[in-house]
């Protein structure tokens, strides 16, 4: 037995108790324009989930909301990107680290959750100690990862205020091993839905998906809310970090993670390239932007080296500059995306860049065709691959369709977290809730 997991899972224990029957309506009743943001990715930190929050963050300000972010611990010393955000998010916003660190627990015996139990409690205690003569009016959990749903669960019964649940992504139905499911999930997922007083989705898709799994969810608490582009990144000075020659640039821009590795379109490339000799003397596929290590070790597999370049991640107006520079950009869309539209979809068609959609259906593909916006070939195809490639190249810099600017001018990051404080608004205006 060890000991250590013994008295660590009973001190576990006795934190959640004292957290369940803490505060009990601390609000006033009067409404309050004060956001509290769950948002465990926030700049400095950069990664895909940290732009949705941010702006989230900015545009509330704008509107005259406070706004108070709790967040995972920073970098210490953040890059350009990191330090593009901060500047992007502004001053007026107070942030709050959770501390580092946790002590050991039974893995049987003590709830394992995405985000991990000891986060969400250490989140409500920092919040109770900093926030309790200034308590929020509404409390915003951003997922994942969904340690945060937890928390503001704590957090609205504490403070007696609605809290609003943000699904960037899918908790346990996820398909991807991002969320990390223990032994709890599943029945936090449902207890949160039960008294959220309203969840955001980015997608119909995922809405629909969400309201067959789980009864706790009712469709009239619920809203669509995209994710988006942010046109002020395009005031910003920047050029393209230095790129190999080419006569055939495809890049992919953004994370290249566990939930997008890209084994299959290279090795569908691979064959293209062996077929094709003059492809294979011009094409150059760049990968701009963080990459984890199952994604490096693919690509460092690729047999033909030349014709892949790997860039680390830039800021964001420099990756719109790379957006812009290259013939087609690259997005990856096995099945597991097909209830999603990830951010860089929304900055891809804002660049006017041809697409190159490696697999077909689902969101991604449907809005390409919507727009004409590039190619889409089956995975592993590799006759429409080098069919694609080759068309890429007349595409460049066809004029974009009026339907494309006037549908990216509806998904503006100011215009989508406009959505967003206008619900809380009327949550704040209309309701003194106090959660049992």
């Amino acid at each position: 037995m060890d000991l250590d997991a013994v008295k660590g899972t009973a001190r576990g224990y006795a934190w959640m108790a004292r957290t369940a029957l803490r505060g009990f309506g601390l609000h006033s009743g009067t409404p309050r324009r004060h956001l509290l943001l769950l948002a465990w990715l926030f700049p400095p930190r950069i990664s895909g989930g940290v732009y949705r929050p941010a702006a989230l963050a900015r545009y509330a300000r704008e509107r005259g909301w406070d706004v108070t972010v709790i967040a995972g611990p920073a970098p210490a010393d953040p890059d350009a990107a990191g330090r593009y955000m901060l500047d992007y998010v502004g001053r007026d916003v107070r942030v709050l680290e959770v501390p580092d660190g946790e002590f050991k627990t039974s893995y049987r015996a003590f709830p394992r959750v995405d985000g991990g139990f000891q986060n969400a409690l250490k989140t409500f205690d920092l919040a109770m100690e900093n926030l309790a003569e200034d308590p929020p009016g509404v409390v915003l959990a951003s997922g994942p990862p969904f340690h945060n749903f937890i928390a503001a669960r704590y957090l609205g019964r504490a403070f007696g205020v609605p809290y609003v649940l943000d699904y960037r992504d899918e908790w346990t139905e996820c398909p991807f091993d991002f969320v990390q499911k223990g032994n709890m999930d599943r029945r936090y997922e449902r207890a949160c839905l039960r008294r959220a007083e309203h969840v955001i989705f980015t997608t119909e898709s995922l809405l629909d998906h969400q309201a067959a799994v789980f009864p706790e969810l009712d469709r009239a608490r619920c809203s669509v809310i995209p994710n988006g582009w942010e046109p002020s990144d395009l005031d910003a000075e920047a050029v393209a970090p230095p790129l190999a020659p080419a006569s055939l640039r495809i890049a992919f821009v953004g994370l290249l993670g566990d939930h997008s590795l890209p084994a299959i379109f290279l090795s569908t490339l691979a064959r293209v390239l062996e077929d094709n000799p003059a492809l294979k003397a011009g094409l150059r596929i760049t990968f701009v932007g963080q990459k984890s290590p199952g994604a490096r070790e693919q690509l460092a597999a690729f047999p033909y080296q030349e014709n892949v370049e790997l860039l680390d991640h830039v800021s964001k107006p420099a990756a719109l500059a790379v957006m812009r520079s290259v013939d087609g950009l690259l997005l990856l869309n096995d099945v597991g995306m097909h209830r999603y539209r990830p951010g860089k979809l929304y900055d891809y068609l804002a660049m006017g860049t041809p697409l190159l959609v490696h697999g077909d259906g689902g969101e991604i593909a449907a809005l390409v065709r919507r727009f004409d916006a590039g190619r889409i070939i089956h995975n592993g195809d590799p006759a429409a691959m080098a069919e694609a490639l080759t068309a890429l190249s007349g595409l460049r810099g066809r004029s974009v369709k009026l339907g494309v600017r006037d549908w990216l001018a509806l998904h503006t990051r100011s215009a989508l977290a406009e959505q967003t404080v206008d619900l809380l608004d009327e949550l704040v205006g209309s309701q003194e809730a106090v959660y049992a």
